[in-house]
């Protein structure tokens, strides 16, 4: 099931405090960027993002060439996410 264009304005809100947040619409989903740097992808209503340190590693979709890193669980708990999103765009 594809990403509603509802759940990619709350990821934008919740990631605002980082700085400007684009979500782009890709391959029928998402991709977002964290101050114009690519940072992972919304697929099915889910936040991957591209490399942060210890989450579980996973294709966002079937064909995927690369893996992605996701903890749905953390989309309650808000400032853990914004934690991740950090520690992404160390990397990213």
């Amino acid at each position: 099931m594809p990403s509603t264009k509802q759940f990619a304005e709350f990821i934008t809100e919740l990631l605002a405090p980082l700085g400007t947040i684009r979500v782009k619409k890709m391959f029928g989903e998402y991709g977002f960027y964290i101050n114009d740097r690519f940072s992972g992808v919304i697929c099915n209503d889910k936040l991957f993002f591209k490399n942060p340190k210890n989450p579980t590693e996973i294709q966002p979709y079937p064909g995927a060439t690369k893996n992605y890193y996701v903890q749905p669980e953390l989309l309650d708990e808000p400032d853990k996410v914004l934690q991740l999103a950090r520690e992404c765009m160390k990397t990213c």
